[in-house]
């Protein structure tokens, strides 16, 4: 499975032959290659917003989006580009209870063949320690290798994805830079005929691709979510950026980019095996000492961002604590049925943070660390299915069981008030209940019922989703296990 950069990376432009050269109208083939002269760089500035809104649970999250792509010549035989995206919170939302706005950022060093198509490195910087955060790379785009004339149509395919499906619908002129706008649409079957068991999505995106050098001046895009058995839109993501410079950077001033580039990528192939293996924290503290020594050089280099966050990243780990909350709003266009695109959760990781309101049983706002040094079975459940009641009289057996060594929290979905009474009243379960809506993207909550399991450093131990004597089986064999190992802390 992709990472989620999959709806983001609609990637890279194109030809076989020749520069970039426009003559005439756009009823004939014209032949666009991307051209990427050493030292050249491409900023973008833009924002991305997303909204939700599902029966009386509703936010709205806006971000503020830099992303900057790089040409550093050729690696490993092919021409490559890296890409940093930097994502911030804006600061005129109201803020997470105790938070300030985060940013977050991505390094990524790619391969870009003659069809303009990305290819991913076989480590990027920050695969493991960054990959969690949103990347944007769609100011690249691939396009047939014959050239492309007015209202061609053509297929990009994605791995375990729907393809994309592009046309060439005009020529525009783009802060005075001809560009041929592209309209493309990735859609799931299930958005034309709605099923009860999975969800649907659809990306509908535009890119004004420069004519001259065949790199995206403009690039909006819209995601769409419904849930399942739904015909009306849940989740929205947009994303609108526009280049706002480029400049071809001289040797002299090259240096210091590609050497912070350099860095952030070594530096992240070393943490890579200690953060997946949990390695012991004077490991870690060796590991910290080598990020401190190469970054006391002064730079003024946008691309040290990049090396900061591995070395926070670290950090985070030697001294034991949870990641960072994640701010990417981009996860959902992932298939449902892969454990492995949840994305930052998945067994034997740390999970990740949340901030979530009470909904019963507390005021004001929860994270993990109510629940610090205690098993924690988080479930997810929409309350008003019968299922739901099935489930909580589970979890109930399985806290009486433990002798209230299980903590138990429920993450309600669509949160409906008299749903939640009627709920804990046949149970006569008193649990914590919380606002799960949030939480959809970073637990990649694509259906419910779904029991997140984790042991007393909050690691996730197991994932259980769907409901039946199987799962039911599966997750008390875990908690059982889990109570009987006594992890130390």
């Amino acid at each position: 499975m992709e990472s989620l950069a999959c709806w983001l990376t609609m990637a890279g432009l194109v030809s076989c032959q020749g520069s970039a050269t426009v003559s005439g109208p756009l009823d004939r083939i014209v032949r666009i290659r991307p051209e990427l002269p050493v030292g050249m760089e491409w900023l973008y500035r833009g924002t991305v917003s997303e909204n939700y809104q599902s029966g009386q649970a509703e936010y709205s999250r806006a971000y503020r989006l830099e992303t900057r792509a790089l040409a550093i010549g050729e690696r490993q035989g092919r021409r490559s580009v890296a890409i940093l995206t930097q994502l911030r919170e804006r600061e005129n939302g109201r803020p997470p209870m105790g938070q300030v706005p985060g940013t977050t950022v991505s390094l990524q060093v790619c391969g870009i063949d003659d069809l303009g198509r990305l290819q991913d490195s076989s480590t990027e910087a920050g695969h493991s320690v960054m990959a969690n955060a949103m990347s944007e790379r769609g100011m690249f785009l691939e396009v047939p290798p014959g050239g492309i004339s007015m209202g061609d149509i053509w297929e990009t395919p994605e791995k375990g994805l729907p393809v994309v499906r592009w046309r060439a619908t005009a020529r525009e002129t783009v802060q005075a830079i001809p560009c041929l706008k592209i309209e493309g649409e990735q859609v799931t079957a299930e958005w034309h005929l709605p099923r009860a068991d999975r969800p649907s999505w659809r990306r509908s995106e535009t890119v004004w691709l420069g004519l001259r050098n065949g790199v995206a001046v403009k690039v909006e895009r819209r995601m769409e979510r419904r849930e399942p058995a739904r015909d009306t839109t849940t989740e929205t993501r947009l994303v609108r950026y526009e280049l706002d410079s480029s400049i071809q950077y001289p040797s002299s001033l090259l240096g210091d980019r590609m050497r912070d580039i350099d860095l952030a990528w070594n530096l992240s192939r070393a943490a890579e095996p200690l953060l997946k293996g949990r390695a012991a924290p004077e490991a870690l503290a060796v590991l910290l000492k080598k990020a401190d020594s190469v970054s006391e050089s002064p730079s003024t280099s946008p691309y040290r961002a990049a090396m900061s966050q591995v070395r926070r990243s670290i950090d985070s780990a030697r001294k034991g604590e949870l990641p960072p909350p994640d701010i990417k709003p981009v996860a959902w266009n992932q298939p449902a049925v892969s454990q492995q695109a949840a994305g930052a959760l998945a067994a034997g990781r740390p999970a990740p943070d949340f901030l979530a309101p009470f909904l019963r049983g507390g005021t004001g706002s929860a994270n993990l660390s109510v629940w610090k040094d205690q098993p924690l079975l988080m479930v997810f459940v929409q309350p008003g299915t019968p299922v739901a009641e099935q489930v909580l009289l589970a979890c109930k057996e399985w806290k009486a069981s433990s002798g209230g060594a299980l903590s138990v929290v429920v993450l309600a979905i669509k949160p409906e008030a008299r749903n939640i009474d009627r709920l804990t009243r046949d149970t006569s379960f008193i649990v914590p209940i919380l606002d799960g809506s949030g939480l959809r993207i970073s637990y990649a909550v694509e259906s419910t019922p779904r029991l997140v399991l984790l042991d007393s450093r909050h690691q996730c131990v197991g994932i259980f989703d769907g409901w039946g004597v199987e799962s039911r089986i599966d997750c008390s064999s875990h908690i059982n296990r889990l109570l009987k190992s006594k992890p130390t802390q």
